[in-house]
């Protein structure tokens, strides 16, 4: 199947967050992964990308916060 393409990544950062809320307060920064997993379906010079990500990290020093998220997301392409 010359018009699929499966695909998975990952990649290490940086994160930083501003909060705010209850007792804590502040902006902070940390360690941060994602992963993620989808598939390309092209088509001549048009393509549909379809994928799952996850993003997380932990920020600060003495109040450890937890951040993170995931999502489904699509897009389009046009080759030229």
């Amino acid at each position: 199947m010359d018009w699929l393409y499966p695909f998975v990544g990952a990649g290490i950062g940086a994160a930083s967050a501003t909060y705010s809320g209850g007792n804590l307060k502040g902006a902070s920064g940390g360690l941060a992964y994602q992963g993620l997993a989808g598939v390309d379906f092209r088509f001549g010079s048009f393509g549909a990308h379809l994928q799952y990500k996850y993003l997380a990290a932990t920020t600060g020093k003495s109040e450890k916060v937890k951040i993170g998220g995931a999502g489904i997301l699509a897009g389009v392409s046009f080759v030229f």
